[in-house]
């Protein structure tokens, strides 16, 4: 019997300090106490725009975290997708004068770092949210965009999106050269994408030039893999399989 595919999750947060610890030492171990994949933006390893990589990330999460402490407009930007796609988000504030009137309606998890214990106590906080969420998706998802809006516009093609997705690749190959992305791997000196090897599967342990040894935990994606791999220092990253540069150790 296989076992239950792990759930997703995608955090909306400011990067670099403080917020890279509050992710790593409080939202993340808080999200994996309840059994779901942590996943932020900066964890996203693929040969696409950045916005392109947080919509997906987006739109795959089962439960999002959104960090709206300070205002930071890309933070607001993401967490209006999400609305807009009625996914369910926690919020998490230091001051209810950083939530924008708009969502003052909506629960928000206040923090005091005034407290001793305030990173001890907002993980409590934030895992009993999560749980009761998990529950009841709904609870945490505004009423204006708990049914999905309809347009007139055509439904998306997985073939259309497929294509478009591809052929921003094989521009980007030939405009490029070469040229070297975020995580460090060339998509075959310019000659095109590496073909995935059918040799890696969940539960391998691999090792990656950039980030060391790891264990990857899950591939998914059919024809345009992607592998979430525990590393033993990077943590976990998210790694677009045609153009990773990792080697099999077991």
């Amino acid at each position: 019997m296989s076992k239950p595919e792990l759930k997703t999750s995608f955090v909306i947060s400011p990067f670099g300090e403080p917020f890279d610890t509050y992710f790593s030492h409080i939202i993340k171990p808080a999200l994996e106490d309840c059994g779901l994949f942590a996943v932020r933006g900066d964890s996203l390893y693929r040969p696409t725009t950045i916005v392109d990589d947080i919509w997906q990330g987006i739109r795959d999460a089962d439960l999002l975290v959104a960090e709206l402490t300070d205002r930071n407009p890309n933070v607001f930007y993401e967490l209006g997708l999400a609305h807009a796609i009625s996914k369910p988000v926690i919020l998490i504030s230091k001051s209810i004068e950083d939530v924008p009137f708009d969502l003052r309606s909506i629960r928000v998890l206040l923090y005091d770092k005034d407290h001793p214990d305030w990173g001890n106590k907002l993980r409590a906080a934030l895992t009993k949210a999560i749980q009761e969420v998990m529950t009841n998706p709904l609870s945490a998802i505004p009423t204006t965009f708990k049914s999905p809006i309809k347009t007139n516009a055509p439904e998306e093609s997985e073939t259309l999106l497929r294509l478009e997705t591809l052929e921003s690749l094989v521009h980007r190959i030939a405009d490029s050269g070469g040229a070297t992305y975020k995580d460090g791997d060339v998509l075959n000196d310019g000659q095109g994408v590496k073909p995935f090897s059918p040799k890696f599967k969940a539960g391998q342990e691999v090792y990656h030039q950039r980030f060391g040894t790891g264990k990857i935990l899950r591939i998914e994606g059919g024809k345009n893999p992607r592998a979430q791999v525990n590393f033993d220092h990077a943590g976990m990253k998210v790694l677009d399989m045609a153009i990773a540069k990792m080697e099999a150790l077991s």
